[in-house]
């Protein structure tokens, strides 16, 4: 634990997110997120609040019914935290991002990084046990990736 007695560690309120949503327990994992938090997904882009974020990852779990994550590791100190996980499932559920399932199965390489909600001294706030800002990068297959638009002059 990298926090002192009296706080909250970023650290274990990551891996206890990741557990939650690994689960299944989207009502635990938002419970865990500050209300204002933005979520980056790349490339599919932001979510801002509890209420995006969770329908974020509703979708995911829809599009691969067979979905499983794996924390590979968690690190941080007392203002940040980072896990990375993995993450494999088959794109043969509902659509995802607007695109048909492929029925391919897809693994992907995860890693979230977070920064704690700090109050107006800048020391993070005892009643904000998430984190505020989240930003999350992946290594996935096109199977479940938005095709890429190139730009004008570059064929992909």
């Amino acid at each position: 634990m990298n926090a002192t007695a009296n706080s909250v560690d970023p650290v274990d309120v990551a891996r206890a997110a990741f557990r939650s949503v690994a689960a299944g327990h989207l009502d635990h994992f938002t419970e865990l997120l500050h209300e204002d938090v933005v979520f980056d997904v790349v490339p599919v882009g932001l979510r801002r609040g509890r209420q995006a974020v969770r329908r974020y990852f509703e979708e995911v779990r829809l599009a691969m019914p067979d979905l499983v994550m794996t924390m590979e590791h968690a690190v941080g100190d007392d203002r940040y935290a980072a896990v990375e996980w993995r993450m494999t499932g088959t794109f043969d559920g509902a659509p995802y991002q607007g695109l048909a399932p492929t029925k391919r199965h897809t693994p992907c390489r995860v890693s979230t990084s977070s920064k704690w909600a700090p109050d107006a001294s800048g020391v993070p706030e005892p009643s904000s046990t998430a984190p505020n800002w989240a930003a999350r990068s992946a290594s996935c297959p096109p199977a479940v990736q938005p095709p890429t638009v190139p730009r004008p002059g570059r064929s992909t």
